[in-house]
C-alpha cells in the first residue's frame, strides 16, 4: 500500500494484518481522488474507520489542512501512528481512538466541522454502524462538504443519511463509492 499522489507520492504503508481491516483498493482510491482532488485544498478531512490511514494520509499528501484519523483498534492504531509519523504528518493529524459513534458524538459538541469526510465501515457491521451515526453525520460537515461511503459491491441501493443527499457512486472491484452532500436548505 503506498501514497498513489501528492508531496508524498510513492511513499510506502504499513498495513495491519489478517482481516482487522480492508484497505480501500487502489483504483478505487485513484477514482476517489481524482473525484475530489478539487476539494481538497486546505480542506479538514474526516478518515471514520481509519485503519492504515491511507485515506486521509493521500487526502494530507494531496493538499488537505488536516486530518482526523478515527480507529478504535489498539493494534490498527499502532500501525496508523506509526504510518503518521513516517509521513511527518503528526502536526496535521489526529487521532482519535475511540469507537466511531462516540467520536462523531465528541466531534459534533464541538466546533469541528470537516470538507470531506470518508466512512468505512466493516462490511458485516455497516447497517448497525450506520445506524448509529446517521444522527451525527450531516452535522460534521461544511455546508458545501462531500461524504463518501464505500460498501460492497452487493449493495444495490445508496443508504439513506439524514440530512444528506446522494449524488452519484462508483464502483470498483468489489466495493462502491456513495457520495453525498448536504440537502439545499438542511442545517446542522
Amino acid at each position: 500500500m503506498r501514497i498513489i499522489a501528492g508531496e508524498k507520492k510513492g511513499m510506502r504503508l504499513d498495513a495491519p494484518k489478517g482481516d482487522k481491516t480492508r484497505p480501500t483498493g487502489d483504483k478505487a482510491k485513484e477514482a476517489l481522488f481524482s473525484i475530489i482532488q478539487p476539494r481538497l485544498a486546505a480542506a479538514a478531512v474526516l478518515d471514520l474507520f481509519a485503519g492504515s490511514g491511507q485515506i486521509g494520509l493521500e487526502a494530507l499528501s494531496r493538499g488537505a489542512a488536516r486530518s482526523v484519523f478515527v480507529e478504535n483498534s489498539a493494534y490498527v492504531r499502532r500501525i496508523l501512528q506509526s504510518n503518521i509519523r513516517r509521513t511527518g504528518y503528526g502536526d496535521r493529524a489526529d487521532v482519535l481512538p475511540f469507537p466511531a459513534e462516540r467520536a462523531c458524538r465528541q466531534l459534533a459538541a464541538s466546533a469541528d466541522r470537516f470538507d470531506f469526510i470518508y466512512l468505512d465501515p466493516p462490511w458485516d457491521r455497516q447497517a448497525d454502524m450506520m445506524a448509529r451515526l446517521d444522527p451525527y453525520l450531516a452535522g460534521l460537515l461544511t455546508e458545501d462538504g462531500l461524504l463518501v461511503m464505500e460498501v460492497p459491491k452487493t449493495l444495490e441501493t445508496a443508504p439513506s443519511v439524514t440530512g444528506l443527499e446522494y449524488r452519484r457512486h462508483c464502483r470498483y472491484g468489489g466495493a462502491m463509492l456513495f457520495f453525498y452532500q448536504k440537502m439545499a436548505g438542511a442545517h446542522a
